[in-house]
């Protein structure tokens, strides 16, 4: 018979504890009679939390936990020795509890390098393909490479990164690319094997999915052809264009109302709809060299308006 093994964020106690086969113990953070909440990372009787929420565990027993009063993200090793994976810390004037040096992780909504990034009340961590966790942060879901390791999304090499994938930091619910979506306190997530991110975004009483990324800057040689390479510009398919009410542009629907001037409020206008232009045949004749500018060698070129 194998051994259960269940790793819990005792938030209020500001402790991680797991269970195995019925026997709970903690494996970091204090351990005194009264909870305490604090910033500390080293072996286990030393760590200290800040009401840690979310948690999530690999396969060799690594933990992520998303801190949440402290602002961070932090990595447990399956002996109890905390670091700080993501976020930023600061020394703090000296208060009673505090060890001295006095640390603090610091809030914000920056996305940068991992010991210069910041998270604003994190709330849950799920493990992410090649190397990322993923996070559910204020009105943001936001990526996280594993220190030191490589991460290929789709071809794009990042490492030692904080980047937001989703979300901006006004809430809202809006379905729509990237930054241009809006999430109202999302708090917990999970990644697929698919790819896909599965949230659940409370305040908004939603389940919401977060695709990846179909398309990534190809490279280019001298043999490519433009129609191998060409996405058309702010357009992420020819799907008809919707307004603000979510609705579209048919025969159903007749006269859509766009906000052009708010664009919180509405829908981008994409500068191409309908059916694709047919470039065969004329677009095949271009082709590059490495000093050519691709802007400059299509606008020389002969086929049709492409934007």
């Amino acid at each position: 018979m194998g051994t259960l093994v269940i790793v819990i964020a005792d938030t209020d106690n500001h402790r991680i504890r797991k269970l195995v086969n019925g026997y709970v113990y903690t494996l970091a953070g204090f351990k005194g009679q009264s909870p305490k909440s604090g910033y500390a990372d080293g072996v286990p009787e030393n760590a200290q939390f800040a009401a840690p929420t979310g948690i999530a565990a690999m396969s060799d027993g690594t933990l992520f936990v998303a801190d949440t009063y402290n602002h961070l993200i932090r990595e447990i090793s399956n002996e109890g020795y905390t670091t700080t994976l993501a976020g930023t810390v600061k020394q703090v004037e000296l208060t009673p509890g505090c060890r001295d040096p006095c640390m603090q992780g610091q809030p914000g909504t920056i996305d940068a390098g991992l010991s210069d990034s910041k998270f604003y009340f994190p709330t849950d961590v799920a493990i992410g393909h090649n190397n990322t966790v993923v996070v559910t942060d204020n009105h943001r879901i936001r990526m996280v490479t594993r220190r030191d390791k490589d991460a290929f999304i789709q071809g794009v090499l990042s490492r030692n990164r904080v980047v937001t994938i989703a979300g901006t930091q006004e809430h809202g619910k809006h379905d729509d690319v990237g930054e241009l979506a809006t999430f109202n306190g999302p708090q917990s997530l999970f990644m697929a094997q698919d790819g896909n991110i599965y949230v659940a975004d409370s305040t908004n009483c939603r389940i919401r999915r977060v695709s990846h990324a179909d398309h990534v800057a190809p490279d280019i040689s001298c043999s490519t052809k433009a129609t191998q390479v060409i996405r058309p510009s702010g357009c992420a398919s020819y799907d008809p264009p919707t307004d603000v009410l979510g609705d579209k542009a048919t025969a159903k629907t007749n006269n859509i109302f766009y906000n052009y001037d708010d664009k919180d409020n509405g829908r981008r206008i994409k500068n191409c709809q309908g059916v694709p232009p047919d470039h065969s045949g004329a677009l095949n004749a271009c082709c590059f060299t490495t000093s050519s500018n691709l802007l400059k060698t299509l606008l020389t070129c002969t086929p049709p308006v492409l934007l």
